[in-house]
């Protein structure tokens, strides 16, 4: 397991091969075995935005 805190990845939206939402995580899965996963505390002032832009490419 990758733990990068504060990192930075650019990943095009036809990479990521599905996602996963719990109540405090997205998990945005590139491939099988690999996740970018964001704790949504950590973007707390930007939920929404980041929710329904998640939804719009990843739906």
């Amino acid at each position: 397991m990758h733990n990068m805190p504060e990192s930075e990845r650019k990943v095009t939206w036809n990479r990521i091969k599905k996602m996963e939402e719990t109540q405090t995580y997205y998990f945005l899965y590139d491939t099988v075995l690999s996740a970018i996963i964001i704790h949504k505390n950590k973007i707390s002032n930007e939920l929404k935005e980041v929710d329904q832009m998640l939804k719009k490419y990843l739906n």
